[in-house]
């Protein structure tokens, strides 16, 4: 469990005492069970930093995905494994990548289809122990992409005013406004004054502006509200018993009344002000018979306890809270009554601004000429000069590329954002401190969200969620053996997987299946796209000598069995209304899709010129057919090393297996084993090491294994191509041994009486490795730069690192292009602290 360091002094404002109260046993009780809660369900914080905040189809997202644990905000999260993924509006997933997490970051890119609708989509990201809990704390985030290529683009779609088209939306659905109160510490309570927090938003979910007032049933007003920042404000006011109360206010030319929650007649009101910057004053109040006695407040931030304050018989429950050594982030109070039921609570947002880490971009010049060389070292300021961080940089032409300031970014991401509910409109504008009414704005954002991690109530009750998906240090794989014939009888048996990788690495792994068949593999490191076998060996033939290397290499497979692996689906994605990014200038997003059409139209000039159009010639060569049988699909070779026509073979001899066709009829080919465990030996294939190795095993176009084309009834095949040689290359160091490349006869389908017995084959991509960014170097003179470099990003990379006082050094030259650019970082410390920093430079 992560623990703070420093120690929270109370002043008590009854005695102007600092001391540490002890918290009753109940209390004791119920902080130690959330210890033990948060130590075993790990909460886990995905971020993502890329390039540009809106796309054209076509174009590439380049970005940088930060793991953290969810307490601490360390590199110390459990999993290794993060999947980001591009979502339309319809639920499908457009593009999805697997990123392996190295020191709690990874990077990657994913180059957008370019014929993708113009629409907004989803970026998210989480990993696989987080679908457990509610996707709202997956990483997500808006992306307008434009297709400027489709029939029905129209440029004046996003060269308006998007303030003026919402607000002329707003009044065709003034029905759909909305009026929400929030008393301060949850409710009304006769006799009692209250913060009542509102917020007002629109049929986008945004907030609005609005003025009226508070009466009682008499009309009587009791007091003015106003929205202040994002359609929230507060009033003030004491329920008097026996009065209902009701807001009203003007929307357009219509007047709108709400309901205010009724007040109860008993209960308790916590009152918290949060505007100094060195403390937090808090006061809990009882009426109606209900008193504070026995009772004790717990404040913690992101469910490490800072305070627990036991109220003094006869005396009221308040104080001061220093902020001086709290950690930044969502702190939420709770005062639980001497029963130990919580009856009050409110989050407030502990500001340590000045105590955040700062980077410092050295090398930057003021002004560049075009294609000038720029070179950048990126490292922590003097005072953290040591602090190991890791950080990636975009550099965008600002008049093309407009970030919107009040949007997310890490900090605001991970302080805020993650740790409390409901979508937060500009959540940028509250850590803008050159925004002067972001202090009580922020106020209110707390006095109307609640935090999202845990509610006490399931603390208390021990109520816990499923836990569905595990943890991932790496890839895990899942799936269930069965009886072959009987598919509704599990199969307790051993489970084997062997993987062999594009650059030859063999990895292997071994599991037991359970009572019901279930079995899983976990922590599978596949660095690359990685040809897998599993299978359920038959432990009587395999004996004492046998075990997992005669079982990798095709020897005894229990064909009594069925594998089936289940299917990983992503997750289902929950749709409210979406929009660009409110303060990014339309006519920005216009300029930029125009660049990125002049890139598409150069880039297609030049690759008619890279064309060679050659004299009209003779090819000459055969492809080994008779008529269209031998063109099958998938086939890409010109002709086979050897070719053997099974139909005609199989016409007068009878044969158990497809290998059974080869004994004696194919030089240079070996068969080995006994049926049913048959393999071939290629002559000449051999492996570094000098060893014979095993071919590869092709059908009709997929990759199989062995033990699968032994299970092949030979009447279905049609014609079996070995391939040595030259013609195994296209399958690079997969086809070391050969390929064997089985055809079927047409019609012929792997239905479910065509299945492989006791063994299952399947390609897994592994990891995804993110592609270089490609800049220009003007270094030298080369044919390409002749083309016209209108690049609306001169420079991005994820993956960086200072240590140690050593910087994180880049390079890039500018473009074509004479504007303004900014370089923009994101990142975060190794101790956990994230933060941001962006410079500018002009291009003459």
């Amino acid at each position: 469990m992560f623990k703070l360091k420093a120690k929270l002094f109370l002043i008590l404002c009854i005695c102007a005492l600092f001391s540490f109260l002890t918290p009753p046993a109940s209390v004791s009780d119920l902080i130690e069970k959330l210890e033990a809660y948060l130590a075993y369900y790990t909460p886990e914080k995905v971020y993502v930093h890329h390039d540009k905040p809106y796309y054209s189809a076509g174009d590439t997202i380049w970005f940088a995905t930060y793991l953290t644990h969810g307490i601490s905000h360390m590199a110390s999260a459990p999993s290794k494994l993060v999947y980001v993924e591009v979502v339309s509006t319809d639920g499908s997933v457009v593009a999805k990548r697997d990123i392996f997490i190295n020191e709690g970051s990874g990077s990657g890119d994913i180059a957008l289809p370019d014929t993708l609708v113009s629409d907004t989509y989803e970026l998210r990201a989480y990993t696989s122990f987080m679908r457990n809990f509610d996707h709202d704390f997956f990483f997500h985030k808006e992306l307008r992409i434009e297709n400027t290529q489709s029939p029905s683009f129209d440029e004046a779609d996003v060269s308006g005013s998007t303030a003026q088209l919402r607000s002329e939306e707003m009044k065709n659905y003034s029905d759909l406004v909305r009026l929400q109160f929030f008393p301060e510490g949850g409710d009304l309570v006769e006799g009692l004054w209250s913060t009542v927090g509102f917020k007002v938003t629109g049929p986008d979910g945004k907030g609005v502006d609005i003025e009226g007032e508070v009466s009682d049933n008499t009309g009587k007003k009791i007091a003015d509200i106003k929205t202040s920042r994002f359609g929230m404000g507060k009033f003030l006011m004491q329920p008097v018993a026996g009065e209902s109360y009701k807001a009203t206010f003007k929307f357009g030319m219509e007047k709108m009344q709400v309901p205010l929650p009724t007040a109860r007649p008993s209960g308790y009101v916590m009152t918290m002000t949060n505007v100094s910057p060195k403390y937090v004053t808090l006061k809990v109040e009882g009426a109606g018979g209900e008193s504070t006695d026995g009772g004790t407040v717990v404040g913690h931030v992101r469910g490490v306890v800072f305070l627990t304050l036991p109220a003094s018989d006869g005396q009221p429950l308040q104080g001061l809270i220093p902020k001086e050594n709290l950690p930044e982030g969502v702190a939420q109070f709770t005062f639980f009554d001497k029963k130990g039921q919580p009856q009050a609570e409110r989050i407030v947002y502990i500001d340590q601004s000045d105590k955040r880490p700062v980077a410092r971009v050295d090398g930057l010049q003021a002004t560049y000429e075009k294609r000038s060389k720029v070179d950048l070292a990126i490292m922590m300021a003097e005072a953290e000069a040591t602090t190991t961080s890791h950080l990636s940089v975009a550099v965008v032409d600002k008049t093309k590329v407009q970030f919107d300031p009040n949007s997310d970014d890490i900090v605001s991401y991970l302080l805020m954002t993650s740790d409390i509910k409901g979508d937060i409109e500009s959540p940028g504008y509250y850590f803008d401190e050159g925004n002067k009414d972001r202090v009580p704005a922020l106020d209110n954002l707390m006095l109307t969200q609640g935090w999202r991690r845990f509610t006490w109530k399931d603390i208390m009750e021990d109520k816990k969620p499923d836990i569905n998906h595990l943890v991932e240090p790496g890839f895990s794989i899942a799936g269930r053996v069965t009886d072959f014939f009987f598919q509704s009888k599990p199969v307790k048996s051993k489970v084997t997987i062997t993987g062999t990788e594009a650059d030859g690495d063999l990895w292997s792994a071994e599991t037991e299946a359970d009572d019901d068949g279930y079995f899983l593999f976990t922590a599978l490191d596949i660095d690359d796209t990685a040809r897998v076998v599993i299978q359920t060996p038959d432990e009587k033939k395999m004996g004492k000598k046998g075990g997992k290397k005669d079982f990798v290499e095709g020897g005894n497979v229990n064909l009594a069995t069925k594998i089936v692996v289940n299917e990983t689906k992503s997750p289902e994605i929950k749709y409210g209304e979406m929009a660009v990014d409110e303060l990014v200038s339309s006519k920005a997003i216009a300029a930029y899709l125009e660049e990125a059409r002049k890139v598409r139209e150069i880039e297609a000039a030049f690759a008619k010129q890279d064309v060679v159009i050659l004299d009209e010639m003779q090819v000459e060569g055969e492809r080994v057919r008779t008529g269209e049988r031998f063109n099958k699909p998938g086939m890409t070779y010109k002709r086979p090393t050897r070719r053997v026509d099974v139909d005609s073979i199989s016409r007068t001899t009878q044969f158990l297996s497809i290998f059974e066709v080869f004994i004696g009829r194919t030089p240079g080919v070996r068969v080995v084993g006994s049926y049913p465990n048959y393999d071939l030996i290629i002559r000449g294939a051999s492996s570094l090491q000098g060893g014979s190795i095993n071919p590869l095993y092709v059908l009709n176009g997929s990759i199989v294994d062995a033990s699968f084309i032994n299970t092949i009834p030979v009447d279905r095949v049609d014609f079996v191509d070995v391939l040595t040689g030259t013609g195994a290359t296209m399958y690079g160091s997969m086809g070391a041994g050969g390929v064997v490349a089985v055809y079927l006869k047409d019609g012929s389908e792997v239905d479910e009486s065509f299945v492989p017995k006791g063994s299952l084959g399947m390609i897994h991509p592994g990891f995804y490795h993110a592609r270089e960014f490609y800049t220009p170097d003007y270094s030298s003179k080369k044919q390409s730069h002749v083309r016209t470099d209108v690049r609306p990003t001169l420079y991005w990379k994820g993956g960086l690192k200072t240590a140690e006082g050593v910087p994180a050094k880049l390079e890039f030259y500018t473009s074509d292009v004479a504007s303004t650019f900014e370089v923009r970082v994101e990142g975060i410390t190794e101790d956990g602290r994230p933060f941001v920093k962006t410079e500018e430079f002009v291009v003459n």
